[in-house]
């Protein structure tokens, strides 16, 4: 068992403790800990305040490559040489998009030359400082973006089931996230999700989109609206999220532990203290 999942859990219900399944939104900002409800509000603020980060930062250093570009320009041709194969066409690609360059003559254009090899040439010294220069803004989102997609991948390991008809997509090109029927390709409101399905969304939202902070996470009967696969799985993928620092949980389902964590759990003894 690796270390990190070493965290401290119960079997039994602890009553001093609130649930956090009730049918209402939290007027709580992310900023501060605080209970997690199934109002989804908060979490498409959080990936709409993302999503915008990551395109205002693009359009930002866009117009700075436009500055560096013309100072370039006006130095002489003092451009250092590069390999095609650093260039890579797939980031290349969703920069341009993000620009409204997608899919023109242009994008086509570079895709051949740095395909071919040809973008090393001398006479394409400036186009490849033009795009070193797209690349490096590119990478400046990636560690949001990559939050975002993981966010994405554990929600859609709980729907991979043939027979569940939902996946949540992100979009690179326009930083954009949504639920859809895989079958129909309709967008489906998170409100519609069921109670078992936002409860999941809730809270892996906060743990994967907010990678600048470390939870002490504390779950009431996280069994609840749980089919018994997504309760033998669901605390182990808290503890390997990237923001889990410890977890507590309090249950009356043997599914939760049944899986590498049943060593680590066991009955909690309440006593009641008689007032002096």
């Amino acid at each position: 068992m690796p270390s990190h999942l070493k965290k401290t859990t119960s079997r039994q219900k602890r009553h001093s403790l609130p649930s956090r399944y009730r049918s209402k939104k939290s007027n709580s900002s992310w900023s501060g800990d605080q209970l997690i409800y199934f109002g989804l509000e908060d979490v498409e603020n959080k990936l709409r305040d993302i999503a915008n980060t990551i395109k205002r930062t693009t359009f930002e250093a866009y117009t700075r490559i436009g500055g560096r570009t013309l100072e370039e320009l006006l130095g002489g041709p003092n451009i250092p040489e590069q390999e095609a194969s650093q260039f890579n066409i797939e980031e290349l690609k969703v920069v341009l998009a993000r620009l409204g360059k997608s899919g023109g003559s242009a994008e086509n254009r570079i895709t051949d030359l740095i395909e071919s090899g040809k973008i090393s040439e001398k006479q394409h010294g400036y186009l490849r400082s033009f795009l070193t220069q797209l690349l490096e803004v590119y990478a400046t989102g990636k560690e949001q973006e990559k939050a975002i997609e993981d966010f994405v991948s554990i929600i859609n390991s709980y729907w991979e089931n043939d027979f569940d008809e939902k996946s949540f997509v992100f979009n690179k090109e326009n930083v954009s996230t949504r639920v859809e029927n895989r079958f129909t390709g309709t967008t489906l409101p998170l409100n519609a999700l069921s109670s078992g399905e936002k409860q999941i969304v809730s809270i892996f939202a906060r743990l994967y989109l907010n990678n600048d902070k470390r939870f002490i996470v504390l779950i009431d009967e996280p069994e609840l609206s749980l089919s018994m696969d997504w309760q033998q799985r669901f605390l182990r993928d808290i503890l390997l999220s990237p923001s889990c620092d410890q977890l507590i949980a309090i249950t009356h389902s043997p599914f939760v532990f049944d899986n590498e964590l049943d060593r680590f759990a066991g009955p909690l003894k309440i006593t009641n203290r008689q007032q002096s």
